[in-house]
């Protein structure tokens, strides 16, 4: 077994996890750092516990004989001939980070708050939030070849390595590539491949190339690139050598020939736009008859001064020699470019063959309210929307059979009757797995919903509905338009049966 696999088993062992990094003060609400001369008081005892956080997460050199009773039986040198760790006398550091993060362990390069140094050029990020929300946001399925565009520090091949056959891990940066086949070691994963190269270039195939290769075909395709609009600079994982978003455009008009049919994309992205409401407007040129139905996702927008302030300081740029260190460079940047809002968002792409356009469909939500894996709402969702998309009439969508998926709660308001028994007022309809799309339902939609067991045509399930509340049933079918397509098109019934 490679010593940095053995490490990794070890670590849980040493009680090295997230909880202990916790009661430290890590992980803390957005804008609270660590207090790390609390951490370092904390962890003075030289127990094995102590050694491995000052090791792997305070970025302190460690006395030899400590780190060899906190790793052993594995030998100090395995780790450094694996580039893991680094002899400085009689003392060792780490050359990165390990993370515990869900149940993966991550690495990053050490940042100027942990060594007081600046950004390197080819500095490798840790797992943050556009990371976290690509890998919640991208549809899973068992999979024969999946694509890492811009892999960093490698989790989104960790995450893809477990339904794929196959990973291929691209960056520009060999870094990047070095710390991914790390992170597999730490992980115990064998099946990610990684390539040096920019975008698709790694997989463009040639006459050297297995007949799969040529065809350049993946299941999957991730990607959560250097996104920033900003003036030029030296840091890769930030951008700095595009302009404006023209990366993102090349990466979402290149995307759809790499995908086999059926194939789906997520990728994280910036964008600028003129006024605080055309946000959809370029992307949707962007991706305008490509083959692909589009989900475009947009969790915030920034005016140009609220972005440059931001990035200025939280990427550190003050250390950098560039034009980037400077808040007015980057204010004159986004004047040129027309910026005067910038959006983040992921889009969601599944390639779609149609005698119709495929869908271009936009929401604008709040991404502290998503709850895990959105990868069921989002599969159901998409296939929803197609087929509205497809659909001649309503009369296509009531002959489906449909049923209520298992990921849902429903609040009910109640209100005590004239009999004694309890009234159902109001009741409130949300996702537990992904975004919750809380829907306000009345009494009549509550009992509707609990028929929806997909043995039968919802246009059945509806008539049966009225005749029970003593209703005319043709009055609410043509009624029920607007409700059923709420319900599908925010996933909350799923087809069982056309």
């Amino acid at each position: 077994m490679h010593p940095i696999t053995q490490l990794a088993q070890l670590l849980p062992q040493r009680l090295y996890t997230r909880e202990t990094l916790r009661a430290l003060g890590a992980f803390n609400r957005a804008g609270i750092k660590l207090d790390r001369t609390n951490a370092l008081a904390q962890t003075a005892d030289n127990s094995p516990t102590s050694t491995l956080v000052r090791l792997f997460f305070l970025a302190q050199a460690v006395p030899a004989d400590a780190v060899a009773d906190a790793i052993a039986p594995i030998a100090t040198d395995d780790l450094v001939a694996a580039n893991l760790l680094t002899r400085e006398g009689d003392q060792v550091r780490s050359n990165h980070a390990i993370i515990p993060f869900g149940k993966h362990l991550t690495l990053r390069d050490w940042e100027p708050f942990d060594t007081g140094k600046p950004l390197a050029p080819d500095h490798v990020l840790g797992v943050g939030l556009a990371t976290s929300l690509l890998a919640a946001l991208t549809i899973r399925r068992k999979a024969e070849r999946v694509l890492d565009i811009g892999c960093g520090q490698g989790f989104q091949s960790l995450c893809a390595a477990e339904h794929a056959h196959s990973v291929i891990a691209t960056d520009v940066s060999q870094r990047s590539l070095d710390v991914t086949q790390m992170a597999a070691l730490l992980n115990g994963i064998s099946n990610i491949e990684t390539r040096l190269g920019s975008l698709f270039e790694p997989v463009a195939g040639g006459r050297t190339a297995s007949q799969n290769e040529r065809q350049n075909k993946f299941d999957l395709i991730v990607s959560n690139p250097p996104f920033v609009i900003a003036p030029k600079h030296d840091l890769v994982c930030l951008g700095g050598t595009h302009t404006g978003d023209s990366l993102v455009r090349e990466l979402l008009a290149n995307t759809p020939a790499y995908l086999v049919d059926d194939g789906c994309a997520s990728i994280t992205l910036n964008w600028h736009h003129k006024t605080e409401d055309d946000w959809p407007v370029r992307p949707h040129v962007w991706l305008d008859r490509n083959g692909c139905d589009c989900l475009l996702l947009k969790f915030y927008t920034e005016d140009a001064n609220t972005y440059a302030e931001k990035w200025v300081n939280e990427a550190d740029f003050a250390h950098q020699t560039s034009a980037a260190n400077n808040k007015q460079a980057w204010l004159a940047e986004l004047a040129k470019l027309g910026a005067n809002y910038i959006s983040m968002g992921c889009l969601i792409m599944r390639k779609r063959a149609t005698s119709n356009e495929n869908f271009f469909r936009v929401e604008e939500l709040d991404h502290h309210t998503l709850q895990g894996d959105a990868s069921d709402q989002l599969l159901t969702i998409m296939g929803n929307e197609a087929r509205f998309h497809e659909a001649a009439s309503m009369d296509d969508i009531l002959a489906l059979h449909l049923k209520l998926v298992s990921t849902v709660e429903l609040e009910q308001r109640v209100k005590q009757g004239t009999s004694g028994g309890w009234d159902i007022q109001r009741g409130v309809l949300r996702h537990t797995h992904g975004f919750p799309f809380d829907l306000g339902l009345d009494s009549n939609a509550i009992d509707l919903l609990s028929d929806f067991t997909g043995t039968r045509p919802a246009a059945d399930v509806i008539a049966a509905m009225a005749r029970r509340r003593r209703a005319d049933p043709a009055q609410a079918l043509a009624a029920s338009g607007k409700f059923l397509s709420k319900l599908m098109r925010y996933g909350f019934l799923e087809v069982t049966s056309d």
